[in-house]
């Protein structure tokens, strides 16, 4: 524990991490003098600083906190893009070998810390009040503590292991995506070849921290509600994404929801209420139509057995699934244009809010052709160069492509879950790029 707290003091004394830290800020600052303060519809659930069903509460904590300091927007934006940029810098502090240079072999990490600072798709995140900015960062942190679990001179290497799955946690509090990227690191930890006993203590370090991260939330709804459970967002979601096979399924009913769907008109399955996730929200669709006057612990309990009826309906019609769902799904991001509208918040949120009431919010497909491409580039560098590179870019890889493959999946694909992407591309791109600057110079020596 010692060597902990003195790896974290040496860090926060380092002044390279806060003049990092502070030029990403100055990046982000530029965006936020572009756009200002970005609102979705969604947002009014984090500004009303609920906990439900469909908002993880640890943005809504963050808000109040922020709120409670001031009561304007921009307070929440600036928050957030300092926590970003203090996650950058800790991120390139651990995984730079240029971090401790002088001379020209710093400049590459100079440009990778440009294009970080200055990256258009988390620059356009950091400015929007949604949850996707602090998800981004703590995932971040969690990268930056990887290297302490495969460096063989690192002593007490578990308590790194206990700090990912406590920060996956967080992050799963945040945007319940988090465990795909804790896939992504259990992947990448059998990869590297450090032994089945590290492996193995790692990955159970990994999960009691993050069982450690969400306990006080399973406690506060089994106080509140009589129930350790608390997401019943993920269950839903592989309902909506499934509901459209029900009605040719032929499945008997095993629970009350399934028996209730009888009273469901047909129309109500189709493929469009899907790609709108009217199945999760809207009224008129069969969960919100059963649970409506449900207490909290009941409607977790339904959506528990939605989600197992969309489980044997994605196992039922797994080739239509793809053909109908997954392949449009992945085509989708660069087809159609995301727009949103701020002008559909209500105004009943008890905060001042400083935006534009007729504001259009727009995620193009353009941007994700961009860096989908540089992914594509990422990708096959890695593989031309994968004995050379370091093994965070290997991580980084296994992050993007099985983030891409579980949304793809298991929900419906907008623009603004690809965005959280873009900064992990360029760090793959800037890291390769930085290894093969480092390692020619050597080779002639």
């Amino acid at each position: 524990m010692a060597m902990l707290w003195a790896n974290l003091r040496d860090g926060l004394c380092d002044r390279r991490l806060w003049l990092v830290a502070g030029i990403v800020f100055l990046g982000r600052m530029a965006w936020f003098a572009y756009w200002g303060v970005l609102l979705e519809i969604d947002s009014l659930g984090y500004l009303e600083l609920q906990a439900n069903l469909s908002h993880p509460p640890l943005y809504s904590v963050f808000n109040a906190i922020l709120l409670g300091i001031s009561d304007h927007l921009e307070v929440v934006v600036l928050g957030q893009c300092l926590i970003y940029s203090i996650a950058i810098a800790l991120l390139l502090r651990q995984a730079s070998s240029a971090w401790g240079l002088h001379g020209p072999r710093r400049r590459t990490l100079l440009i990778l810390i440009l294009v970080l600072a200055l990256e258009p798709l988390s620059g356009k995140l950091a400015c929007t009040v949604m949850a996707e900015t602090l998800f981004l960062s703590i995932l971040l942190m969690v990268l930056a503590l990887l290297p302490r679990l495969g460096a063989a001179a690192t002593r007490r290497w578990w308590l790194a292991a206990l700090g990912v799955g406590g920060m996956l946690g967080l992050a799963y509090l945040t945007r319940y995506a988090a465990p795909v990227f804790g896939v992504a690191i259990f992947a990448w930890l059998a990869l590297q070849r450090l032994g089945w006993r590290r492996v193995l203590i790692s990955g159970l370090m990994i999960v009691l921290g993050f069982q450690a991260a969400i306990l006080p939330l399973r406690l506060y709804y089994e106080a509140n509600f009589g129930t350790l459970q608390f997401n019943g967002f993920s269950s839903l979601s592989v309902w909506n994404t499934s509901a459209y096979l029900y009605p040719e399924s032929g499945l008997e009913a095993e629970s009350d929801f399934e028996r209730s769907l009888a009273t469901i008109p047909m129309a109500k399955f189709a493929l469009y209420e899907t790609w709108h996730t009217n199945q999760i929200f809207h009224d008129s669709c069969a969960y919100e139509r059963y649970t409506r006057d449900m207490p909290t612990a009941a409607k977790l309990r339904a959506a528990r057995e939605a989600g197992s009826l969309g489980w044997r309906l994605l196992a039922g019609a797994p080739l239509r699934h793809v053909r109908d769902f997954v392949l449009p799904n992945i085509i989708r991001p660069f087809t159609k244009t995301d727009t949103l509208y701020a002008d559909l918040l209500p105004p009943l949120i008890d905060h001042g809010l400083n935006y534009q009431p007729h504001q259009v919010h727009v995620y193009y497909p353009a941007a994700w052709w961009v860096y989908f491409g540089l992914l594509i580039l990422g990708t096959v560098g890695f593989f031309l160069q994968r004995k050379s590179l370091p093994p965070m870019v290997g991580a980084l890889l296994l992050c993007c492509w099985l983030y891409l493959a579980g949304i793809a999946l298991l929900a419906v694909l907008f623009l603004r879950f690809l965005y959280v992407l873009g900064p992990l591309i360029v760090l793959i791109l800037g890291l390769g790029w930085e290894n093969i600057r480092q390692t020619k110079p050597s080779t002639g020596q």
